[in-house]
């Protein structure tokens, strides 16, 4: 049986894991561990164990290893508002996403005309104003809109 440690950031959780493979010492032992966060960076040490029937050995804790998993979409943008609507302008800010999943790299900014713009295909008929702003930039004034 061994027990695979891992921590993210101050919190600690262990997985026991009992293999039934081991027929041969030298042989590498793998288990996959699910349901971590994405871009998050994780220290991960693992500790064999013999249960006999009324004590439990446990080993020295291997070395730590760390790493950063992958990134993953962003949640959406929050608070989005408009400031000062002019004739041919207006001003938006929001907030950066709850969720970054990574660094954001930049915002899409799509305006219609009165009608809703699908936000995964981008499709409407009367779409104004399609732009990109930095992904450090958390406000912007369209400009030329008619």
């Amino acid at each position: 049986t061994y027990v695979i440690n891992y921590r993210v950031g101050s919190c600690t959780a262990a997985i026991v894991f009992a293999d039934s493979s081991q027929k041969e010492t030298n042989l590498f032992r793998s288990y996959t561990l699910s349901g971590l966060q994405p871009f998050t960076f994780y220290k991960v040490w693992v500790q064999a164990v013999n249960k006999e029937e009324s004590s439990t050995l446990t080993s020295e804790s291997s070395n730590v290893e760390a790493f950063t998993t992958l990134t993953d979409a962003p949640s959406q943008p929050q608070h989005l508002q408009y400031v000062n609507p002019q004739s041919t302008s207006v001003r938006l800010q929001w907030h950066p996403p709850l969720h970054l999943n990574g660094a954001i790299t930049k915002y899409n900014i799509m305006l219609a005309n009165g009608r809703f713009v699908n936000p995964q295909t981008h499709s409407s008929k009367s779409l104004a104003v399609s732009m990109t702003v930095d992904g450090n930039i958390t406000n912007t004034t369209v400009i030329n809109l008619t």
